[in-house]
């Protein structure tokens, strides 16, 4: 991972099977279900713990698959810390 002033990278090798399998998986046998995956729900999860991280909120969250490599790019720009005069 990366963090860079206002802005948290990082690159996931072998993300992409990953998160598809995670995104497919099926809730464990006698757990309670889970809602339905979708890219909307990771990127507010994601975004979620970045900003719980960096006690800063998220105002934008780029990903980038790439199914060749296999390898995923995630990209959090946070807002930009207040001024305290």
């Amino acid at each position: 991972m990366e963090f860079d002033g206002s802005v948290v990278r990082w690159v996931i090798t072998g993300g992409t099977a990953a998160f598809a399998e995670g995104m497919a998986a099926e809730p464990e046998e006698g757990a309670a279900p889970k809602p339905e995956r979708t890219m909307t729900g990771y990127k507010r999860d994601t975004a979620a713990a970045v900003a719980k991280a960096t006690h800063r909120r998220v105002v934008a969250v780029i990903s980038k698959h790439d199914k060749k490599t296999g390898i995923a790019r995630e990209t959090f720009i946070l807002e930009s810390p207040r001024k305290k005069y």
